[in-house]
């Protein structure tokens, strides 16, 4: 699974990619990936955690995966649109949700 997403980050040419355009490809793509493993196995944390650390990464830096902050966290990202963010589910939180 991170093999899977980091591959997938990798090969795009995400610094000519607007923040709309990485949101769609994050929304698209990599939390398709995400679902398939989430309902398919069930998921040790620090797994969870590294897969969101992935698309935290990729949504804010690109491919550029160092050690910086994002502009905005990244629990107010998973919020629903109504509630302000951007309509994501954390990894554990969808794990949990689909095993289940």
């Amino acid at each position: 699974l991170l093999d899977k997403l980091t591959r997938r980050t990798s090969s795009w040419m995400c610094n000519s990619l607007s923040f709309g355009g990485k949101l769609q490809l994050m929304a698209s793509v990599l939390f398709s990936i995400q679902v398939f493993w989430c309902s398919t196995f069930i998921l040790p944390v620090a797994v969870t955690k590294e897969c969101d650390r992935i698309m935290r990464s990729f949504l804010w830096h690109g491919t550029d995966y160092g050690k910086k902050s994002g502009k905005v966290a990244w629990s107010r990202v998973c919020k629903p649109k109504k509630e302000g963010g951007l309509g994501f589910v954390g990894c554990r939180v969808w794990n949990q949700a689909a095993i289940m």
